[in-house]
């Protein structure tokens, strides 16, 4: 019956041989033994209707030719949560969360500024503008992370491609890309990421081979204008001394210093709840 409708639409002849008038008198006949059927067996009505995830685009995921569905945008951002590799518990450290009261102060409008720095920074990644990238310089506990991640959720939620990984987690994905084919791809990630963010770059020893493959991550993202996020609670010489002075050079010629000082954050939290 849908193909006759749809052939007397584009002007052909019908496989049952009717006219329009027809069509609709068998369709309605249809119609009727249908409900008929239905009320003898007790089958509520809607028993045959589709059950939609998403009415609005009936699960096509798009509500105009040029127009995404929000559950296809949802999707799409799930999904580059989950390759984003951000831990879970730094889903909610968000620019929204993050507290400014908790330092000294005469640290706060300082703070205030850096707050509003890394919001532009996070704004322009998002719009896919150029930027100068970000080391983040302190001790432990002082907000590095915390502003990293909501770096990385605003950019998550625009719809952009984010890789967070600490400096370890970083040279182990690096040597399975580099040795394994089945994860190949891991490479490219962390070249070709809207945002790469790279956390915790401490003073543990590093060999040559994992300095060598960081100076080209690094080297490959400056040259394609990819924008980069590192923090470390080394001092700018303690950097130079470890990773050394090629990383170090071309790392913070590329790149802003924001210096975070203060207490640590999560002692202060545990005071104020004792």
């Amino acid at each position: 019956m849908a193909l006759d409708f749809a052939r007397l639409a584009a002007s052909l002849p019908t496989r049952s041989g009717l006219d329009g008038e027809g069509l609709e008198r068998r369709s309605a006949q249809l119609d009727e033994e249908w409900g008929t059927l239905f009320r003898e067996g007790q089958i509520p009505p809607e028993y045959l209707e589709v059950w939609w995830d998403c009415p609005r685009c009936r699960d096509s995921g798009w509500l105009h030719a040029d127009e995404k569905c929000n559950c296809l945008l949802q999707a799409e951002i799930d999904t580059l949560y989950h390759l984003s590799r951000l831990p879970p518990e730094l889903l909610r450290q968000t620019f929204e969360t993050f507290r400014v009261d908790l330092y000294p102060a005469e640290a706060r409008p300082y703070m205030e500024q850096v707050l509003a720095d890394c919001r532009e920074f996070a704004r322009r990644v998002a719009r896919g503008l150029e930027v100068e990238n970000l080391v983040f310089l302190g001790g432990v506990g002082l907000g590095k992370t915390f502003l990293s991640s909501a770096i990385a959720n605003t950019v998550l939620q625009a719809g952009r491609t984010v890789v967070y990984v600490t400096l370890s987690d970083l040279f182990d994905l690096i040597r399975r890309c580099k040795f394994d084919l089945d994860d190949a791809e891991g490479l490219s990630m962390l070249r070709e990421a809207d945002l790469l963010i790279l956390d915790d770059l401490g003073g543990e020893k590093v060999s040559d081979f994992s300095l060598q493959e960081l100076f080209t991550l690094i080297n490959h993202r400056i040259n394609h204008r990819r924008p980069l996020v590192v923090s470390t609670n080394l001092s700018p010489k303690a950097l130079e001394e470890v990773y050394t002075a090629r990383i170090f050079s071309r790392l913070m010629g590329s790149a802003r210093l924001i210096k975070l000082e203060g207490d640590d954050i999560r002692l202060v939290l545990k005071r104020g709840r004792g």
